[in-house]
């Protein structure tokens, strides 16, 4: 969804949540993933993970939000 100037994309899920061990270390995937929106959006996209309060875990990612200017066919 948009928020204001903001493009905000979240996923659930209703798994086990976030372990210690998940805490501190993280996989190629969100390595990778923190990478590319550093390298789009410099310090203006973020990854966040945070638990879910029914159990589970929270991915959002944010970026700003650009319009799509011109014509695509």
């Amino acid at each position: 969804h948009r928020d204001g100037h903001r493009l905000i994309l979240e996923v659930e899920d209703d798994g086990v949540g976030l372990t210690k061990k998940a805490e501190s270390t993280e996989g190629v995937g969100l390595t990778n993933t923190r990478e590319r929106l550093r390298a789009s959006f410099g310090n203006d996209g973020t990854l966040l993970l945070e638990e879910s309060d029914g159990g589970g875990t929270i991915a959002r990612i944010e970026t700003p939000f650009r319009p799509i200017t011109g014509s695509h066919s």
